[in-house]
């Protein structure tokens, strides 16, 4: 992965809970930038492999998005992890709109994949470290549950 993506995806976040001072129409400036900057050797940018990743980026940006998702938890996770690349803003970015003491989810976690499991175990630890409970809605017996009690 391109260290262009990395600035482009650290740049949004931040961007996205507010402690970044230029506006919004700045921001999308500096983006567009990013994706026209040539390399440190005066080529044009590559994106093979990253087109995803950017679009990405723009869908959530044209929508103004606030917080995030499971589902978009576990792309940037995949992301990070397939690039090498410290996550632990991924986690910050996360737990950031979630205010309430209890983060309630609903999804099938025996559905999930070995990484994504990982993912979300790593998650419910950083969360459990921040004083948060991350619990799950457990299709079988239709309580919210903790990781812990499901697996």
């Amino acid at each position: 992965m391109s260290t262009l993506y990395i600035k482009i995806l650290t740049d949004y976040f931040h961007h996205i809970i507010g402690d970044l001072e230029e506006n919004r129409k700045n921001f999308l400036e500096k983006f567009y930038t990013y994706l026209l900057e040539k390399d440190e050797y005066g080529f044009d940018p590559i994106f093979e492999g990253e087109l995803e990743r950017i679009e990405y980026l723009l869908k959530q940006i044209s929508i103004e998005a606030k917080g995030m998702s499971l589902d978009e938890f576990l792309k940037l996770m995949s992301w990070y992890n397939e690039d090498a690349w410290a996550n632990g803003e991924i986690f910050e970015y996360f737990l950031h709109h979630k205010k309430e003491k209890e983060i309630k989810l609903i999804t099938d976690i025996h559905t999930l994949t070995e990484n994504e499991l990982q993912f979300i175990k790593d998650l419910d630890n950083f969360l459990n470290t921040k004083g948060k409970i991350l619990k799950f809605f457990n299709v079988h017996n239709g309580k919210y549950q903790s990781l812990k009690e499901i697996l």
